[in-house]
């Protein structure tokens, strides 16, 4: 089973593009590592991710830099050749993608309500 689920901040805005008439957002999420040494800077992990179709308009639309964002999805790896020198590249495929984070501070009622982006998008 490839499955995938992780929490992280955007580490910049989404990058987002038509490849044909499919909708495609490439974003990185930075995931704290979990032990430190003491008197060490936080340290993370950097990982890419990309989405597709709603998934992709939906990150773009209420994602920005900074935010922190849930997702589930799977592990891709792929490789390839250029000039005789072998490269390999590993992401993370979107499928669901969720707020992790209240809303703004001035709003009166905070939703920790997930939002599966498959099913119930607001447009």
């Amino acid at each position: 089973m490839n499955n995938w689920n992780g929490l992280g901040r955007l580490t910049k805005d989404p990058e987002f593009r038509y490849a044909g008439e499919v909708a495609v957002c490439n974003f990185t999420i930075a995931i704290d590592k979990k032990y430190q040494k003491k008197g060490e800077d936080k340290k993370a992990n950097f990982l890419p991710c990309v989405a597709f179709g709603k998934t992709a308009e939906f990150v773009n639309n209420y994602f920005e830099k900074g935010k922190l964002i849930a997702l589930t999805g799977e592990v891709d790896t792929s490789s390839w050749e250029k000039e005789g020198k072998r490269y390999y590249k590993t992401e993370i495929k979107v499928e669901q993608v969720y707020f992790a984070a209240p809303k703004k501070q001035t709003d009166s009622q905070v939703d920790y309500t997930p939002v599966d982006t498959e099913d119930s998008l607001p447009f």
